[in-house]
Formats: structure tokens, sequence, C-alpha cells
């Protein structure tokens, strides 16, 4: 005996195949208003490959109609009334999101364009030394972009902002704008109140192929700088938008640590791995 039952779970229908009990057929043990229950496996219509253990257990309930509850192994419950061979299920709601943590992620691009960095779309680049001159000739590999980050645990949140640049101000001289670090978190502020300033961590990773957005390797557009605040607003935002409950894990690994510092400092200059064969 089959039984069809119309559910909530997966907004899909289930086709039960109770396993017989010992002692009746099927599930006729279990219409005569006696407690019982008969287990079976429960199957998606249409998707063969979604199986779900289901036990279906009279209530024993005198009347016409004997009343069930459906349990599914994955933790989705139901209440129904068998009619005529057919549970309709009244009721099923997936089991509660136990997860504490929200988490979302997005990035923006960087890369220079005519319009924002004036008058042919590049920019100086930093790195090896003040003073180096060194003019950007194009994008390199995938681009320079800002990340976000986002963690929620319902009672506040924060983000982690890494930006592909050389370096960059927190704040700048008048003239240049509102578009520092500390300008890029109070406009984020200002449009999701639920992540403060001071929440939010942006950090540069110091790419030597990276934009100049200090000024002492050539110098910076005005026009580029704003662009560059627009476009890590739009990245925090979005992460902060994407937020859904997940589960956070953390690892590390080993890194290289030389007992002399000064061979840190000076290998960029003399690193033989970066002369050219």
């Amino acid at each position: 005996m089959s039984l069809r039952v119309r559910a909530l779970l997966a907004l899909a229908s289930l086709v039960l195949a109770p396993r017989p009990a010992s002692s009746c057929g099927g599930l006729g043990c279990l219409a005569d208003d006696t407690p019982g229950k008969a287990t079976g496996g429960g199957q998606i219509v249409g998707e063969p490959g979604v199986r779900f253990a289901v036990e279906v257990e009279d209530l024993g309930e005198p009347g016409s109609a004997d009343t069930f509850r459906i349990a599914v192994g994955d933790g989705y419950s139901a209440a129904g009334v068998l009619v005529h061979g057919n549970i309709e299920v009244r009721a099923g709601e997936p089991p509660p999101e136990t997860r504490t943590l929200r988490v979302g992620a997005a990035k923006r691009t960087l890369d220079p364009t005519v319009e924002v960095a004036p008058p042919d779309g590049q920019v100086f680049l930093g790195g090896y030394g003040l003073g180096a001159v060194r003019r950007s000739t194009g994008v390199l590999g995938s681009g320079a972009w800002a990340r976000a980050f986002v963690v929620d645990d319902g009672r506040a949140a924060i983000a982690l902002v890494e930006s592909d640049n050389q370096g960059a101000f927190a704040a700048y001289d008048l003239g240049r704008g509102e578009v520092g670090d500390i300008d890029i978190a109070k406009a984020v502020e200002a449009l999701r109140p639920g992540l403060r300033a001071d929440h939010i961590v942006i950090a540069s990773d110091h790419s030597h192929a990276g934009q100049d957005l200090i000024g002492v390797w050539g110098g910076v557009p005005n026009e580029y700088l704003a662009y560059v605040k627009a476009q890590t607003v739009a990245a925090i935002v979005a992460a902060y938008d994407a937020r859904e409950f997940a589960d956070l894990w953390v690892g590390s690994v080993g890194g290289v640590v030389s007992a002399d510092a000064t061979s840190v400092l000076t290998s960029q200059f003399d690193d033989s791995s970066c002369t050219p064969a």
C-alpha cells in the first residue's frame, strides 16, 4: 500500500511506501483507532535521488478519520488525517535555524578607467623605494579588487576588507575629498546602520603592482580616490546584504620567518629570483 502525502516539506509531495508490520499488512493495522506505528521511505515526486526516512504514528484517537503524526528523518514534521488512503498534511515547517552566525562576502573592481584616471586610464604604481615613478600599462592578471567579508552574530556585525593597492590613508588633506578609510567606514554606516563604522577594518595588500593611493610614487587623481571609495563602500554593503547562516571556521599555516629582519627589508632590491635570466 502506498500513501501520497502532500507536504510543505521541500515544497513537494512525498510518496510513502511503508514496510508491513509483523502482525498485520501495511498500514491496515493503524486504521482501527488503535495506537501504532509504521515506518517507510519518503521520496520527493520527480526527484528519485532525494529520499527521507519516515515514521507514521496512529495516535489512536476515535472518529471517522484517524489522526496521524508524520515524522521525517531530517527534522521536518507534520500532522495529517488519513482519508481514503491519503494523508493530507496540515502543518509542516523546517526546524528552526540553530546557527547563530550569518556571513556574507562580495567584491568590486578597482581597475582604473579613463573616467576615473584621466587622461589615459592608467595610474602610478607604488613600491620599490620612495619617489620611483612607474606608470601602469594595463591590467595585470585578474586586476585589482576591493573584497569584503562580513560576520554578524545577531548582536553586532564586523567587516574585514582587503583592498588591492600599495597603501592608503585613513584620511586625506582638505581638497582631496572625504575619501580615506575612515570616510569609507562612515559612508557604510550611513547606508547600513547595523554595521558600525568602528566595526569595519580596511587593509591594503601592499602590492608592488598596485596603485599609488598615497601620492609619493607619482601621485593619484582625485577622481580615482573617489572611485576607490565608492567601490569599496559598494563591496561592503553588498557583503552585508548577502549575509546568510553559516558555520565559521578558522585556520592557519606557518610562514617564512627570518631572524634577520634586514634581509626582509632589502630582499625586494636584491632577490635573485626576481632577476630575469
